[in-house]
């Protein structure tokens, strides 16, 4: 697990800075990913983005506010994954390998 210190929407990974929705992912509101595997232990979006950046399967990540069972964050790892299914209450963000690349 990559040591990571998040200060509201800031990450630093090693020297790099990214900033959530900016740098790192790129958002698409009201639209999801296809094959999302839940992480329950994500309480938040930025946990949910911590996620994403310690899994180096992760190319995205959706996230679904309110869901049941505590099902908010989405994790897709396929590299086709595109945001195609309109959904309202989803949010999807794609990571953006060259803005935050990974070690």
């Amino acid at each position: 697990m990559r040591n990571l210190e998040t200060i509201g929407w800031t990450i630093w990974i090693k020297n790099i800075v990214c900033v959530f929705d900016v740098d790192c992912f790129t958002e698409t509101a009201d639209f999801h990913g296809l094959g999302g595997i839940p992480h329950q232990q994500s309480l938040s979006l930025s946990e949910c983005h911590n996620a994403c950046l310690n899994n180096q399967s992760c190319v995205a990540v959706d996230w679904e506010p309110g869901n049941a069972g505590g099902r908010n964050c989405w994790i897709l790892t396929s590299t086709l994954t595109v945001p195609t299914t309109q959904r309202g209450v989803i949010t999807h963000y794609q990571l953006i390998l060259s803005a935050c690349p990974r070690s």
